[in-house]
């Protein structure tokens, strides 16, 4: 607060007006208050102005070295240099996949790690022929940008943002609910054919169901949605009203001719039984309301 002297301290008091000698202290008092309160309030404001960045800035901190591991993942990559970026994998298995008029036999591995699981098929050539990342952390946000620079952000945005200037590219496929323990996928696909358009690659993003079991698509009547295949444009209106709520929890893109969607037993984004206990624990989704079809003992299937 200023000792400057201002023009009331100026004039000697027995000249000062007698409304003025008892009104003047009151009105300065109240004005360097105002003062005081004025910059208390912006004092406040910065305050917490700084708090919401660093509260962001935290979250991209705590997550930057989870963000540049994921930056050089990609199909085509060989095996050995995936397991150099993420460690030995949790879990492998062996299989066969069609392969055009063929089949191929994969190693089918997944990395584990505390906000997200890479899963990867290799073929007998150390070629990553799938790669998909899932997170079901709402605070992890990695980005994927295909060569049509579409990018596609985990937990981000709805997923009628992505993609928005061009969606006649993009496929709906969605399986509907199977029986078993296979997630429930909703995925948009483009380069569905992964012909020479998209370098014999193939990219989806969507929804793995293993994340929210109660995040269901349904219809007017409560019933599971029938399986729908086809553009944004002609997509029933349950689909329309789901790309408009709810964001992609997975990423996945394919190398060599590979298909994405098909009739393989390995799916794009791992199952609950893929997944460990604390894994699931971690990311909130341990077990499920007993009121929430397919859930058997606090467990979805």
């Amino acid at each position: 607060m200023s000792d400057e002297p201002n023009d009331y301290d100026k004039i000697p008091r027995y000249e000062r007006p007698w409304m003025w000698r008892s009104a003047w202290p009151a009105w300065f008092a109240i004005k360097r208050i105002s003062k005081s309160v004025l910059g208390m309030a912006g004092l406040i404001s910065a305050v917490l102005v700084i708090f919401a960045a660093a509260t962001y800035l935290r979250a991209t901190w705590t997550n930057y070295e989870d963000y540049e591991m994921l930056a050089p993942l990609a199909a085509g990559m060989s095996g050995d240099r995936l397991s150099q970026v993420l460690g030995e994998p949790s879990t492998v298995r062996e299989g066969s996949v069609d392969y055009g008029a063929d089949s191929a036999v994969v190693s089918y591995r997944l990395y584990i790690q505390q906000h997200f699981v890479v899963s990867a098929l290799v073929d007998d050539a150390d070629e990553v022929v799938m790669l998909g990342v899932l997170s079901c952390d709402a605070g992890f946000h990695p980005s994927f940008t295909t060569p049509g620079f579409t990018t596609a952000a985990l937990n981000s945005k709805q997923l009628a943002a992505i993609n928005s200037t061009r969606p006649d590219s993009v496929v709906i496929n969605y399986a509907g609910e199977g029986s078993g323990s296979g997630p429930v996928i909703y995925a948009e696909v483009i380069g569905e054919q992964a012909d020479h358009s998209t370098r014999f690659h193939a990219y989806a993003w969507g929804v793995n169901g293993v994340c929210d079991p109660a995040n269901r698509l349904t219809d007017a009547s409560g019933n599971p949605l029938q399986p729908y295949v086809g553009s944004a444009a002609d997509a029933p209106s349950e689909i329309v009203d789901f790309r408009n709520s709810v964001m992609p929890n997975f990423y996945a893109e394919t190398s060599n001719g590979y298909a994405l969607v098909d009739s393989n037993i390995f799916s794009i984004s791992p199952s609950r039984d893929d997944l460990p206990a604390w894994f699931l624990e971690e990311q909130g989704v341990g077990g499920c309301e007993q009121e929430t079809p397919g859930c058997v003992n606090g467990l979805s299937f």
